[in-house]
């Protein structure tokens, strides 16, 4: 599964593959097996741009460079270490 220039020993490990941040072959092999077609897809990403956010180390954005390349993920953190005042009682 690993292609030319690919070097997968200290890259993604995913725990399981039916939820990944990113969705690839790697992914999908813990998951299904090296035998399910899903895991030679033509489409699937190999390539990841990730971007954290520096404050919280949380995802921000993820964008695939290859396969289905495109957004993948976007995400805007609104406040940190802000006060957040909770949720006033229910009006039904």
């Amino acid at each position: 599964m690993i292609g030319a220039g690919e070097d997968w020993v200290s890259g993604y490990e995913p725990r399981c593959g039916c939820c990944p941040l990113l969705d690839s072959p790697a992914s999908r092999l813990v998951e299904y097996g090296p035998e399910h077609p899903s895991t030679s897809a033509d489409h699937l990403s190999t390539t990841y741009r990730v971007e954290l956010d520096v404050q919280t180390g949380v995802v921000v954005r993820i964008d695939a460079l290859d396969g289905a390349a495109g957004l993948v993920l976007s995400n805007e953190i609104h406040g940190v270490d802000t006060y957040l005042a909770p949720p006033g009682p229910s009006s039904s």
